[in-house]
């Protein structure tokens, strides 16, 4: 059998927003990994914002901060943060 890389959003794809994820939900991601599939969660938010019921499903790694933080596995394959002068530029535009 092809073992297959598969990527979920949180937000709108796994649960709905404020939502934890339906226990078929649940069921079908692990089903898949205990096939030989590896999962991975691919969002805008950062690693520290995914919910805990999101964690508990259990995952092969992920794509954190949309692209900020890439991780598989224990190991962290990117990580780039924002320079000082991002997050000055960010602050001005939403003060303005």
């Amino acid at each position: 059998m092809e073992k297959n890389l598969l990527f979920f959003d949180i937000d709108g794809t796994l649960a709905c927003p404020g939502q934890n994820p339906s226990e078929r939900t649940v069921s079908a991601i692990r089903r898949a990994r205990a096939k030989g599939h590896k999962v991975f969660l691919g969002t805008g938010r950062s690693k520290a914002s995914v919910p805990e019921a999101v964690w508990e499903i259990g995952f092969d790694g992920g794509i954190y901060s949309a692209g900020g933080h890439v991780e598989a596995g224990s190991s962290v394959l990117s990580d780039r943060s924002m320079t000082a002068e991002m997050v000055r530029t960010i602050c001005t535009a939403m003060e303005t």
